[in-house]
């Protein structure tokens, strides 16, 4: 163990509780969530859905959880609406570039946690589809959070597809109907057709 190297390390972690969530500012939410507080609830909600579903490696899916947003400490929220000018795989060539720096000085799971960073991002086993679902879960959960504090801006969300892809997880399915359930009612009178 290195003292220096995980101090470090957690130093430069600790931006992203400063980084605001972009999406979310871009579309007027003056105080957003940060990348870290997504972490967090992208945390809670892996935990939640691992115990709820069963057949995955809890400890893995946590871990996969905490370090999916590790690339934004150097790159920043980039919003879809900005990703779409970048070259396809673009963004996440260099998350990957951007992890494997962070993780390089670790001498006992930088390698190990740099193969889940990976993982995560190529989203084949069930644990990195479960915190992918967890990601947009809480998303949107986030989303219908805002609206029922008065938010305007975020309908957008409810109309984005890929917001709600379930990742071949039935029971997320579920979930998503209850949130677009939840969804505030509009000056219509009806919920946005989401």
């Amino acid at each position: 163990m290195n003292p220096q190297t995980l101090i470090d390390l957690a130093m430069q972690l600790d931006r992203l509780e400063s980084l605001p969530r972009m999406g979310y500012l871009m579309r007027g939410i003056a105080h957003p969530e940060s990348v870290a507080a997504h972490v967090f609830g992208v945390a809670v909600w892996s935990m939640l859905l691992a115990d709820e579903l069963g057949g995955v490696d809890p400890l893995k899916v946590l871990r996969l959880a905490l370090l999916h947003e590790l690339g934004e400490v150097k790159l920043t929220d980039i919003p879809k609406i900005a990703e779409e000018y970048l070259p396809l795989g673009a963004k996440d060539a260099a998350e990957t570039k951007i992890a494997a720096e962070l993780l390089s000085g670790l001498e006992v799971r930088g390698e190990e946690y740099l193969r889940l960073f990976t993982e995560y991002q190529e989203a084949r086993t069930r644990e990195a589809r479960l915190v992918h679902a967890a990601d947009k879960l809480q998303m949107m959960a986030k989303v219908l959070r805002y609206q029922q504090n008065g938010a305007t801006g975020v309908d957008g969300f409810w109309n984005h597809a890929p917001n709600f892809r379930d990742f071949d997880l039935p029971e997320v399915r579920e979930i998503f109907a209850e949130l677009r359930r939840r969804r505030p009612v509009v000056a219509t009178g009806s919920p946005a057709e989401p």
